[in-house]
């Protein structure tokens, strides 16, 4: 997907807040074009709708800041992969 969107509409396609949006942006989670005109100028990426929407339900399902939702998303990530090259190994040894 070429198109880019809104703080808005990322946020209605992800079921975010505004606040939240803004928190993950100043914490590096969120990547954006135009940061320096604001918010009101932001442009995300669509790719980036799927792991937002992940952040957002961790953050509505488990009741957590928004910093705490990222990281939790970023942990769960990485116990995947972990399980996965574990998994590859396993089959390397036989």
């Amino acid at each position: 997907m070429d198109e880019s969107l809104n703080l808005e509409r990322l946020g209605r396609l992800c079921r975010a807040a505004h606040a939240e949006l803004v928190e993950w942006v100043e914490l590096g989670v969120l990547e954006v074009h135009g940061r320096e005109q604001g918010p009101a100028g932001w442009r995300f990426d669509a790719e980036a709708v799927p792991r937002v929407a992940a952040i957002a339900r961790l953050a509505r399902e488990l009741d957590l800041a928004p910093h705490a939702a990222a990281l939790v998303h970023d942990l769960l990530g990485e116990r995947r992969r972990l399980e996965c090259r574990v998994a590859m190994l396993e089959r390397l040894l036989r």
